[in-house]
């Protein structure tokens, strides 16, 4: 988690699919809509490490100075939560999610939106205080 930077540009030409990302989370206000859904939101980011494999995860802990690091809007987070981790270092898992529409003239599909959908986070204070009862548990005899 250490050699974790934020930055990173949006990714390009990704594929959907699960994925884990450890990333800065920040908010930021965005103004949206028009008539009824007029107003201001939070726009929620996470900027680091997506891990899209078992097999990339490994080879980063084998060589932790080539971590590409990247920036996807956050989708699953509300608003209070996004509050009490803004510019923390987390562990999220989810999904990230490209929406297409097709063109109907031409036939070819583009892209129109793309984000990480999270299910689950967790932030380094959580992270090392599991780490720490884990190793306590098993000091003690084991599970």
């Amino acid at each position: 988690m250490d050699n974790i930077k934020a930055g990173g540009s949006a990714p390009e030409k990704e594929k959907s699919g699960e994925a884990i990302m450890c990333a800065y989370i920040s908010i930021s206000c965005e103004y949206v809509g028009e008539g009824e859904d007029e107003g201001k939101r939070l726009k929620v980011t996470g900027s680091g490490a997506l891990y899209d494999s078992i097999p990339s995860f490994i080879n980063v802990l084998k060589k932790p100075f080539g971590i590409n690091s990247e920036t996807w809007r956050l989708s699953g987070i509300d608003d209070q939560t996004a509050k009490k981790i803004n510019g923390k270092l987390c562990w999220i898992s989810g999904n990230r999610i490209l929406v297409y529409r097709t063109n109907p003239i031409i036939k070819k599909k583009y892209l129109v939106d793309q984000y990480f959908a999270v299910n689950n986070w967790l932030t380094r204070e959580e992270f090392n205080q599991a780490l720490n009862q884990t190793r306590e548990l098993i000091g003690e005899g084991g599970v």
